[in-house]
């Protein structure tokens, strides 16, 4: 499955601006994915339940934290066959590795990552370095 087609299709404007959390919640409802806050004891999960898919979110993250998990678990949902993934933020797997890539690119589209630098975009839009570090990677290694 190429990644950047099902980004597209869930994201239209994937890579151009950044997705925010009405973006997700809106691709989440057509999707019928169920956003849940609770604490799971790590920052959020993706599960399929009884014909159900719901991603588990702790509510004390940070805004930008959130946005990547959120992003990071629908991911999976778009990207994988259903079953239970935890978030990591470390790609430890390729379903991790290729959810976060969807998120990165997401959340710092193209103009921001060419403009900018990773401790800018930081300061800027409250990302966990991971993050920057994980899309400034992306686009010296793809371009995109």
């Amino acid at each position: 499955m190429n990644l950047a087609y099902v980004a597209l299709k869930a994201f239209p404007h994937w890579n151009q601006r950044i997705i925010t959390e009405r973006d997700i919640q809106r691709v989440c409802k057509k999707k019928g994915v169920y956003i849940v806050e609770g604490k799971v004891g790590m920052p959020g999960l993706y599960i399929p339940y009884a014909g159900f898919a719901f991603i588990v979110i702790d509510p004390g993250l940070p805004p930008g934290m959130r946005l990547w998990v959120l992003l990071h678990e629908l991911a999976h949902h778009l990207l994988h066959v259903p079953g239970m993934q935890l978030f990591d933020k470390r790609y430890k797997t390729k379903a991790d590795f290729e959810a976060n890539f969807l998120a990165a690119v997401a959340l710092i589209p193209l103009e921001i990552v060419m403009t900018k630098l990773p401790g800018e975009i930081q300061e800027e839009y409250g990302y966990p370095k991971e993050l920057t570090d994980l899309r400034k990677w992306i686009y010296d290694n793809y371009r995109i």
